[in-house]
């Protein structure tokens, strides 16, 4: 439906809108499109295929996998102390599984101290996940999904959940 003036009109046929405000542009030089708001991207593009959650058999087969990073004795235990967003992150994680795998270990431990967070190593150099406290399980998620940062002047450490590249 289209509201003109005071009354409405109804259309069979597909039609197109235009806003009277920018939503998008393509920069030639670089064969990009950006959009303005995240909003208009969304209702331009699916994404879900890129932001979707990991579902309970991909935790259980690639996160927590024999070839995985990540080792848990009880995957229905993750699978329940993950909220939604948290299995978005693990989707995330899924998908760079290759190059957490290549990250020297002693590197990973060193910066997870930054965040006062101890990994524990087993056999198998996976990295043990807390199966019951969710808070720590969460807070593991969230680093190896890149979602804490320290400040670069001061010591205070941050949460975020944007991956906008700034340089």
């Amino acid at each position: 439906m289209l509201k003109d003036k005071d009354e409405y009109h109804s259309f069979k046929d597909i039609i197109i809108t235009f806003p009277d405000f920018i939503i998008a542009y393509y920069e030639y030089i670089s064969n990009r499109l950006y959009f303005k708001y995240e909003q208009a991207l969304k209702s331009t593009i699916d994404l879900s295929k890129y932001y979707r959650e990991a579902k309970d058999e991909e935790i259980k087969n690639l996160f927590l996998g024999e070839n995985s990073l990540f080792f848990s004795n009880n995957s229905e235990s993750i699978i329940k102390n993950t909220s939604i967003y948290s299995k978005k992150r693990i989707f995330s994680i899924i998908k760079n599984l290759d190059i957490l795998k290549e990250v020297d270990i002693n590197i990973i431990k060193k910066q997870a101290k930054l965040f006062k967070i101890t990994i524990e190593f087993n056999d198998n150099n996976q990295i043990i996940l807390p199966e019951n406290d969710k808070e720590l399980l969460n807070k593991y998620i969230k680093f190896f999904n890149g979602d804490l940062f320290k400040h670069p002047f001061f010591d205070k450490f941050f949460e975020s959940n944007s991956k906008k590249e700034i340089i």
